[in-house]
């Protein structure tokens, strides 16, 4: 048995481009997604891998009003292979939300990232009022991640006040970004 293990980890190419890598995770996520599927899963089976797979399920509700920004956001999901859906401002985000509340009694997102100032409805207070649902009407609601930047000590504190779980500064690095991810997901 040792000797087979050895063996298969040998066949294993070394020095492999980035790109290749890219091609060769996301075929092994699609397998495991899809093998997670067949199984009637909603996860992947538990494995060294969890941390590295996401499935349609895992995706993310990206609220930002900077065009920019969301573009940056969609290349960090895509590089990860998440889905994603943004809306452009708070009140678009609570639509999107309530059109998935309508029947169910969670949303399919599994993590919300929203700016600070937008229009209309901002981050926080857009954050204080689904934790509000959550408590009174007993939805389940993922983490949310403040994306800001520029804001007061008093700022941060009070966007964790009105539920969210942590702040991630503008502009983030991939690494953050993933690092953020891995810890939510």
């Amino acid at each position: 048995d040792v000797k087979q293990s050895n063996d298969r980890n040998k066949s294993l190419p070394e020095g492999d481009t980035d790109e290749q890598k890219a091609v060769k995770y996301e075929e092994l996520r699609k397998i495991i997604c899809l093998n997670s599927s067949l199984r009637g899963d909603t996860q992947p089976a538990e494995s060294p891998m969890d941390t590295l797979v996401f499935c349609h399920n895992d995706s993310i509700l990206i609220v930002d009003d900077e065009p920019v920004n969301r573009f940056v956001l969609s290349h960090f999901c895509q590089k990860l292979g998440l889905p994603t859906v943004f809306a452009s401002d708070g009140v678009e985000a609570l639509e999107i939300i309530h059109s998935q509340l309508r029947e169910e009694t969670s949303i399919e997102f599994r993590l919300i990232i929203l700016d600070y100032q937008m229009p209309g409805m901002t981050g926080p207070e857009l954050c204080c009022y689904l934790r509000k649902m959550e408590r009174d009407k007993k939805w389940s609601i993922p983490p949310i991640i403040g994306y800001t930047a520029f804001i007061s000590t008093m700022e941060m504190d009070y966007f964790i006040e009105c539920g969210a779980e942590e702040i991630l500064d503008k502009p983030a690095s991939f690494g953050q970004f993933k690092t953020l991810i891995f810890k939510y997901l």
